[in-house]
Order: C-alpha cells, then structure tokens, then sequence
C-alpha cells in the first residue's frame, strides 16, 4: 500500500505540473535532479519497467529529465505508464516534452493511443511528431486520406507524406494529390520521396516537370522516380533524354540518381553514361556509374577496359569487378597485369569473392573455396557466407567440413561468426550441437559477436524443432551460467533449459558512474555547452556537436573511445553514394567493433543531411561504427540513434569514397 500511494501520488504531481505555467520550468539541475538523470539512465541500460524511477523523472521541474522518461518508456516499452505518455502528449506546458511523449507512444506501438496521435496532429506544436508515431501504427489508426485532412500544419502534412509508405493499400492517389497542393517544398518533396520510397509508378507523372525543379532534393527524388519500372514503355525515349541532360545537373546527387535511373533501361543508357564518363570529377557520381554499367554494357563492350583504365581509384575498380561478374563479363579486366583473385589488397579479393558468389554460388563455388585458406580472415569470412548460398547437393562437390571447422576452429571471431550465421539458414536441430561447441569456444573471444551468433543459431533450432533435442542435451544447457551482458540472455529466451537466465540479475553501470555521465555530458549541454568530436579525414576536418541531453550514453561511451586513439588509422568501410559514409570499424570489413554493445537511445532528430548515426545490426548492437547521413533518409527516423550532426566540414563529407582514410577522431577542438 505505501507504494502504491506513493506512485499515485507521484502521478497526480506529474498531472499538476503538466498544467503549471512555463516559468516553472528549471534549466538548471540541482544535486537531485542529477541523482534521479542517473537512476533513469540505470533504468534505461538495463531495459527495466521501474516505475518508481520512470515517475519520479516524468513528474520533475526539468522539461529535458520528463522528456527523456517519456522516452525510456516508450523504448523500454513500460505498457504501465503509456497512459502517462498520452497525458504528457496533451497536457505537458512544454512543447518538446510533449512530442517526445507522441515519439514515444510510437516507439512502444501502443494503438490505444490511436486517438490522442490524431488528436495531436491537428495541433502545430506537436503534429509532425504524432505523424512520426502514426506511421509506425499505420493501418492500425485508420486510413491516411482522413489523417492527411487532420494534419494542419505544413510540417505535420510533410511529417505525415513522409510516412506514407506504412499504409497498405498505399494511397497513391491521395500522395499525388497532395503533392499537386502542396504549399511548401517540404510538403512536395515529402510526397515525391513516398512514391519513389514505395517505388510506385504513379510518381511517374510527376516526375519530368519535378526534375527542372529549383530545389536539388526534388530533382534528386525525381530521377528516383524515373526508372523504367515505374515509367511507361512508350516515353521511354523521352525520360532517356531527360535523364541524360541530368547527367550534367550541377548537384552530385542528382546526377548519382540519374545514373542510377537511366541503367534501368539498359541499352539505351551506354550512350548516354559513355559520353558522361569522361566529363565526370566526382568521385562518388563515377563509383556509381561503375556499379552500374554491368546492366548496360555487354561483356565484349569497349567501356570495361576503358573505364578500368581510366580510373585507377580502388573503389571505382572494385565497383568494375561487381559489375563484370554481374554482367558475365570478369574476362573483359582480366587482361590486367594484376591476378584479381590474388591482388595484394584484401578488399580487391573480398570483392572477386562478393562477384563470384552474386555470378551464382554453385557455378563459382570452387573458385570461392579457395579463399577459405586466405591469409586474412577478413577474406575467409566473405568466402564462408557466400558458400554459405551452396545448394545442398552442391555441397557434397566441396570439402564441406572446412565450413564446419571455420566454426570450430578458426581463430578469428569474424569468421566464426560468418559460418554460424550460414548454419541459421537451416536452424534445424542438427546444428544443435554445433551451435553448444561454437558457443563455449566464443567464451573465450574479447568480442562478443561469436556468442550471439550461436545463441541465435541455437535459439532458432529450439523455435523449430525443439522436440529434437534430446534429454543429455537438455541436461547440459540447464548447467550453463547465465552471461553478464542482458543482450546474450535475451536472445535465448524462448529457449526453454536456459529458462534460468531470465532470473539473472542484469548490472547496470555504478551509481558513481551514471552520476559522472550526468554531470559531465548533460549538465555542459543543457548549459549550451555540448561535447564535440572532430574527425580527421583524408577529405579534411569534419566538426560533430553531440547530443550530449538525448544520448548521454551514446555521448560518453564514443567520447572515451576516441581519447583512447580507438579510432586511430581506420577507413570509412562502407561509402554509398548519396546515403551515408559508415566509419569506425578496425576490422575494415563491416563486422568490427570495441567487443561489447551498448544500449540505443532513440530520439526524434531526423535523419536529414548531416545528421550523425549510430549503425546498428539489430536493436542495441551499437559499438564503435557510425555514419554520416549525406542526404536525407526518413525511413531512418526513430529506428538509430542520432547522436550528433556535423557543423562543418561538410564538403569534406560529400567528398569521401569507400576506403577513405579516418586518420582519428578527437574530443573538443582539433
């Protein structure tokens, strides 16, 4: 009883403050402010329902600590207080409270806030966040036509365009009509991205007159639209035409996307991309022409060994060898003086790898086997997951236990990873003990990717067939230890034996710890005073000011990172043209990381140009990888972490290409 008093009271004190005036509001944290921030990050890492704290933090003075309990709710997904989300939504005095109480709702897919999200979309104030939250309902709340005449401001009709996509049937006739109505660029530009994100063919009629528009965002969505799948045969001439004048277009991204439109009509683009070619400088606009020419150039085409000739960058030649497998055409670059398949450069054969297995596994599985024995892991797990595609009668061809002993036996984490995840294709009961071998080994690994692939394996097998697994084996999962880390246990918890990890405690970093957090990233920044990292390129400087209020963690744990020299001589691994430039990783190929994950902390910062992000495989599997968003990206929004954007260096941004140096990132100025 005295809890439940206390937790009712707590609440009726929430609702009292809600409706105080703004002056109340306090910008400052005293020592209890700071105590009950650190309780509700402990809260939040170790993913609890704690009411307790959840309402102790929605009923404080400080508008930021109610906005981030209102968050912690709805990504701990705390069904107790959504409840006081929608009261914080309608009746919180500060308007950033009360979108990120409609954020939240959306984030927790609670439909019995169907009606409070409409409500809220007729409101300026909070509409384009209850629009976000609307979208991941979807159908859920009703149709989109009756939602789009709700939403009155033009952010919230934009917002709401911008989730069209969500609703199924899509509304392609209410889209276009509300591009023809449209009273903004935002507005225009949001419809154009529904219908080529949905890629429907609807958007072709608006397509050719939206590619002369001003804005190069439009143009840019525009030749999105102008694919030969979503055009009419007959005006295929015509939008060829058009999208060889866009070759030209004085915006990078829009010719990137004219490049990619016109290869979809293959043939009648070699002209026009052969012309462009020698006239192009960005680096990036000739990446994705060279990714693209396999779908226009036959294999006996000249544009092979010119354009290899031409271009000696590596991401332009290693985009040459995906095409030309692509295409059948890998004899056109083998008259090179270098051995593709033996370059010196292991993202050159990671690339031969990659090719082959997209040429088709079964034709090309001998030659990937041979990679198997590379001297660099890195090249051995690209062989393991493309063999990993083998048709089961082709696999009695190979040596198929050196697959098998990738998993038992090979020193690298990556690899392991990779044979086990090839393995959950199946998830039969078969691989049960293999699944039991890969996972006792892994105990030993710095990094905890090996582990979690085997628990999945092994969780998918129980999903599947549990009642393959026999009593001995039973018996032995019932012995195993319960991991310290709530990631690993999670993903077993269907897994009946282990049943008795559910029960284990999950730590949360020191009280000490979280203080410190508090006091050093969100104390500065509420104060206007927020962390920074600079990252040194071999573009040039690029400034990040962080979020240090909506993501402390996320803050804090790159901070230290980076004054460790972590990021040290690094790459950006992963650069796709007019998308993001992903960084951070010391294997190089995309599977790198510190050895632990942290937890998410989603926020509503959108993924517009510039915005920094957390890269993920999965929901809180941050680590040390990010990226650069270098146009915007709405199907993003709400689903990674923001936890910064980019001041300046900008230009630096636009100019980097896959394999580009991170020489380091450093804290506060450079």
């Amino acid at each position: 009883m005295p809890e439940l008093r206390r937790t009712v009271g707590v609440a009726l004190a929430a609702l009292l403050l809600a409706s105080a005036p703004a002056a109340a509001q306090r910008t400052v944290l005293d020592s209890a402010s700071q105590v009950a921030w650190a309780e509700l990050l402990a809260v939040h890492d170790v993913r609890s329902a704690d009411t307790v704290v959840i309402d102790r933090a929605i009923g404080s003075p400080v508008a930021p600590l109610r906005a981030t309990a209102a968050r912690v709710v709805g990504m701990n997904r705390v069904a107790a207080r959504y409840a006081a989300l929608r009261t914080l939504l309608q009746r919180d005095r500060d308007t950033a409270v009360a979108r990120d109480a409609a954020f939240a709702l959306g984030l927790a897919s609670d439909t019995s806030s169907c009606g409070a999200l409409r409500d809220a979309l007729a409101r300026p104030t909070v509409g384009a966040a209850a629009a976000w939250s609307l979208g991941e309902l979807g159908a859920a709340c009703g149709e989109f036509a009756p939602l789009l005449a709700v939403a009155r401001s033009s952010a919230a009709r934009a917002a709401l365009l911008r989730v069209a996509g969500k609703w199924t049937p899509f509304p392609d006739t209410v889209i276009v009509a509300a591009y023809r109505s449209a009273t903004s660029p935002e507005q225009r530009w949001a419809a154009l991205y529904a219908l080529a994100r949905a890629r429907r063919p609807a958007g072709a009629t608006l397509a050719m007159a939206a590619s002369r528009d001003a804005a190069p965002s439009l143009r840019e969505v525009a030749a999105r639209l102008m694919a030969s799948t979503l055009q009419p045969a007959a005006d295929s001439l015509a939008v060829v035409a058009r999208l060889d004048s866009m070759l030209g277009d004085r915006a990078p991204h829009v010719r990137i996307a004219a490049v990619r439109a016109i290869a979809t009509f293959r043939v009648l683009a070699r002209e026009p991309l052969a012309r462009a070619w020698p006239l192009e400088r960005d680096a990036n606009v000739r990446v994705t022409m060279a990714q693209s020419v396999g779908t226009v150039a036959a294999d006996s085409s000249p544009l092979w060994r010119r354009w290899w000739e031409s271009d000696t960058t590596h991401m332009v030649r290693r985009s040459l060898i995906a095409s030309a497998w692509q295409a059948q055409a890998i004899g056109a670059l083998r008259g090179t003086a270098v051995d593709l398949a033996e370059d010196p450069d292991f993202r050159v054969r990671i690339a031969m790898v990659d090719g082959a297995a997209t040429a088709g596994v079964d034709r090309n599985a001998r030659q990937i086997a041979r990679r198997l024995t590379d001297g660099d892991a890195r090249v051995r797990a690209a062989a393991v997951t493309a063999l990993g595609g083998l048709a089961p009668a082709m696999r009695d061809s190979l040596d198929w236990p050196v697959l098998l002993d990738a998993v038992r036996q090979d020193a690298d984490v990556g690899v392991r990873t990779a044979a086990l995840g090839t393995r959950r294709r199946a998830d039969a009961a078969a691989n049960v003990p293999l699944a039991m071998q890969a996972y006792q080994r892994a105990l030993t690994d710095t990094n905890s990717d090996a582990r979690e692939a085997a628990l999945d394996l092994l969780a998918g097998s129980w999903r599947r067939d549990s009642a393959s697994f026999d009593s001995a084996t039973v018996a032995t999962l019932r012995t195993w230890s319960a991991p310290t880390d709530p990631l690993l246990r999670q993903r077993v918890r269907v897994v009946t034996p282990l049943r008795h990890w559910n029960a284990a405690a999950t730590a949360s970093a020191p009280r000490q710890e979280l203080l410190r957090i508090v006091r050093e990233i969100i104390v500065p920044s509420l104060a206007g005073r927020p962390p920074e990292l600079w990252l040194a390129t071999g573009r040039g400087m690029v400034r990040i000011v962080l979020d240090g209020v909506r993501t402390p963690m996320t803050t804090d744990h790159l901070s230290r990172l980076a004054r460790t020299g972590y990021f040290r001589n690094l790459r950006f691994h992963r650069v796709v043209p007019a998308f993001v430039a992903q960084g951070g990783d010391p294997r190089g190929d995309g599977t790198g990381g510190p050895g632990f994950a942290i937890r998410d902390e989603l926020n509503r910062s959108p993924y517009v140009r510039g915005a920094v992000g957390m890269a993920l495989s999965g929901p809180d599997t941050g680590g040390s990888q990010f990226f650069l968003t270098l146009a915007p990206q709405p199907h993003l929004d709400g689903h990674y972490t923001v936890f910064g954007r980019i001041t300046s260096g900008a230009a630096a941004m636009d100019a980097l290409v896959q394999g580009d140096a991170l020489r380091n990132i450093t804290t506060g100025s450079p």
